[in-house]
């Protein structure tokens, strides 16, 4: 791990375990008590924390082993409150050999914020990345990740940017590269920082944990 990713984050596997940690509340029924900072450029929480605690809220109620999430499909409904736990309501609707189909509600202050539907597959034989394996796209010809700056030295080299636009996108950058424990380096920063009115939404970036993720990604596939 570099001292920088060690300075922001200890422990990688115990930060992704806090984001999907939920407690029980009898069958079917869990409760995330995880909270973040809002800021005023994203006063509302992250969409994907939602949905991967759905995810493992679903998971917890597959009993049998070897099944794998394979396909998922969501709405966010209304915005998360930073200060307010979020419920997770879990309904099983068919459990096969080969497949286990979910459904999940989130709950806030008594309001659903987010709708989930997921299937797990088990297929005798195949390991949990052979399942998902049809799911890759095809890569991109870009620069390797080597051959591209880092998004600090990008945002340093952009810091004096007087915009208003374009300091709100760095000011989103600059808390990514700060508070997570990712690395990003973007085949066309300019693209990513100052994406123009009209331009095509498709940006290309290298992503990794700045670090040793251990055991959690197959805790989190399983």
């Amino acid at each position: 791990m570099t001292a920088a990713g060690d300075k922001r984050l200890t422990s990688i596997h115990g930060f992704l375990q806090n984001v999907i940690h939920l407690d029980s509340r009898g069958k079917n029924q869990f409760v995330s008590t995880y909270t973040f900072l809002p800021t005023r450029y994203h006063p509302g929480g992250y969409g994907g924390d939602l949905l991967a605690q759905c995810a493992e809220a679903c998971r917890r109620t597959v009993e049998e082993d070897g099944f794998v999430m394979h396909s998922v499909h969501g709405y966010f409904l209304r915005p998360r409150k930073a200060d307010s736990p979020v419920t997770f309501q879990v309904t099983s609707l068919r459990d096969s050999t080969a497949f286990a189909s979910r459904s999940v509600l989130a709950h806030q202050d008594g309001k659903i914020i987010f709708s989930m539907q997921a299937s797990f597959h088990h297929e005798k034989g195949e390991t949990p990345i052979d399942i998902l394996k049809w799911q890759y796209p095809e890569m991109p010809i870009v620069k390797a990740p080597e051959d591209l700056e880092s998004m600090s030295d990008t945002m340093t080299r952009y810091k004096d940017y007087d915009d208003d636009v374009r300091q709100n996108r760095l000011m989103m950058f600059r808390n990514i590269n700060k508070l997570l424990p990712v690395e990003l380096r973007s085949v066309c920063p300019e693209s990513s920082l100052f994406r123009a009115k009209g331009q095509e939404k498709l940006e290309v970036v290298w992503i990794r944990m700045d670090g040793d993720l251990g055991i959690v990604h197959f805790n989190m596939v399983n």
